[in-house]
C-alpha cells in the first residue's frame, strides 16, 4: 500500500470491495488513517464529485489502537459512472490530507427492443409511430438515427426520452419515429441505429413496411 504522510500519521490510498463494482450491488470504499493519537482523533469527511456526503449516508469510522478505519458503502447505478469519491482527513492544527478514487464501473452497451408500431395496422397516408426501447446501458451518451432505406429522417420526426435508471441500475430510454408513409413506401425498410460511443458498439433494429392499398401489415426483424 502506498501511504502519504503529514505530521504524525499516514493515510492509505482508497481501496474498493469488490475491486470492480457491479451496477445495483453494494460497494465499499475504505481508507485507513495510521498513527492516530487515540486522544485526538482526526475528522474524516467523504465527498462525491466535490459534494460532501450527508452523515445519514452509509459510512463508518472505527478505531483500533493507532489505526482509524474509514469506509463508505454505496450502491452504484449508471449515474455514478466516472464519479470521483474523496476521503478527506483533517487533524487539528494541520492541513487536510485527501485521497481520491474513481469508481471503476464498466461500460455497458445498449439492448434494443423490437420496433413497436402504433397503430398496429398502418394505413397509407395516415400518421404512424415506430418506437424502440433502449435499455441496459452505461454511460448515458447515445447517438440515435432513423433511416428509410439509406435516407436519414429529420430530427423533427424523431423524439428521444430522457434516460431513467432501470431496476438493473442501468439506463433505459426510448426513441420514437413519427411520420406518414405513402404508397410508394411499400416494401421499404425502416431502421433505427443506436451508437454507444463509450463501448464502441452500434446496435440496430429494422422494420419492413408492406403497404397494400389502404391498410398495411408489417414485419420486424433484427
Amino acid at each position: 500500500i502506498i501511504f502519504s504522510s503529514i505530521g504524525l500519521y499516514v493515510v492509505s490510498e482508497i481501496s474498493s470491495d469488490p475491486d470492480i463494482p457491479v451496477y445495483g450491488s453494494p460497494v465499499t470504499l475504505s481508507c485507513d488513517v495510521i498513527g492516530c493519537d487515540p486522544g485526538d482523533t482526526p475528522e474524516v469527511t467523504w465527498s462525491e464529485n466535490g459534494r460532501d456526503l450527508e452523515k445519514g449516508e452509509q459510512r463508518e469510522t472505527r478505531g483500533s489502537g493507532d489505526v482509524l478505519s474509514c469506509s463508505l458503502t454505496i450502491t452504484p447505478t449508471a449515474r455514478d459512472y466516472g464519479k470521483i469519491y474523496t476521503c478527506r482527513v483533517t487533524q487539528r492544527g494541520m492541513q487536510p490530507i485527501t485521497k481520491e478514487s474513481c469508481l471503476r464501473l464498466p461500460e455497458r452497451p445498449p439492448t434494443l427492443s423490437d420496433i413497436v408500431v402504433h397503430p398496429t395496422r398502418v394505413t397509407a397516408n395516415q400518421e404512424a409511430s415506430f418506437q424502440v426501447t433502449i435499455s441496459g446501458y452505461s454511460p448515458r451518451d447515445l447517438q440515435i438515427k432513423w433511416y428509410k432505406e439509406f435516407s436519414t429522417f429529420p430530427q423533427s420526426e424523431v423524439t428521444i426520452s430522457d434516460p431513467e435508471i432501470g431496476s438493473d441500475g442501468l439506463y433505459k430510454s426510448s426513441s420514437t419515429l413519427t411520420f406518414t408513409p405513402k404508397m410508394t413506401d411499400h416494401n421499404t425498410t425502416l431502421r433505427c441505429e443506436v451508437t454507444h460511443s463509450q463501448s464502441k458498439t452500434v446496435r440496430e433494429k429494422r422494420y419492413t413496411l408492406h403497404l397494400t392499398g389502404e391498410i398495411s401489415v408489417y414485419s420486424s426483424y433484427v
